[in-house]
């Protein structure tokens, strides 16, 4: 019908596909909205270690039909630190070579993995490491220009200059 708006102009035409929302949605959410996107939750919706869920309901215009929910999914750090199983160690009993076999290492973001061993031997006072430092030329704390990381239990992480090690 026709209705008259707030600066007294006569408006004539329908109401169809009403939403109401708890909340003022953002720029991002809306643009989504408006492009058919209802499908996509935007990042701004979304909070560290929430768990989501998707339900959908098919409508024909005359009815719904079954309603299917996905799987739950919990929202994570930008990064997860990788896992794995306890390794395996095995012996060559002819050469006597020892073999240090990772079980199971996975990592969550589907980041490439190294897997860095540090090795322990029994000098009749405990297990003590076989080695003092383990230093590859890579990042510590993002910046492989400035620092490296020392993988042993010393934790002596080192400063690069140039091509010196202090």
């Amino acid at each position: 019908g026709r209705q008259i708006n707030n600066f007294g102009e006569y408006w004539d035409g329908a109401v169809s596909d009403v939403q109401i929302f708890n909340i003022a949605l953002s720029a991002e959410q809306i643009a989504n909205l408006s492009n058919g996107n209802e499908n996509i939750i935007v990042a701004e919706e979304t909070t560290l270690n929430e768990i989501w869920q998707s339900c959908v309901t098919p409508n024909d215009g005359i009815e719904d039909g079954l309603t299917k929910c996905s799987d739950s999914l919990t929202i994570i750090d930008e990064n997860t630190p990788p896992t794995h199983d306890t390794p395996i160690l095995t012996i060559d009993i002819t050469s006597r070579d020892l073999t240090s076999t990772p079980q199971n290492t996975f990592d969550v973001n589907g980041d490439d993995v190294k897997n860095i061993f540090n090795c322990y031997k029994d000098e009749g006072s405990g297990l003590e490491p076989i080695q003092v430092l383990n230093m590859p030329f890579e990042a510590n704390d993002g910046n492989e220009t400035s620092f490296t990381k020392d993988y042993s239990d010393s934790g002596y992480n080192g400063t690069v200059i140039g091509a010196t090690w202090n």
